[in-house]
């Protein structure tokens, strides 16, 4: 019996986050709550750019 496949990011300590081209949180990793302590589903639909300092907006929407 072949073990069943887990997505690598699933039990990954890094935060993979997945975001729509204006910023919006499509999906995110587990990690988030380990890492940050924010639960995954909480952050689905919210702008990530509401965490990064308004003078680096730029360097990320490039």
């Amino acid at each position: 019996m072949k073990p069943a496949s887990v997505p690598w990011y699933q039990n990954s300590l890094d935060i993979t986050t997945v975001l729509t081209p204006e910023g919006a949180i499509r999906y995110t990793s587990p990690s988030v709550a380990r890492t940050l302590g924010y639960q995954p589903e909480a952050l689905i639909g919210k702008n990530a750019f509401q965490w990064v300092h308004q003078k680096m907006h730029l360097l990320f929407k490039g």
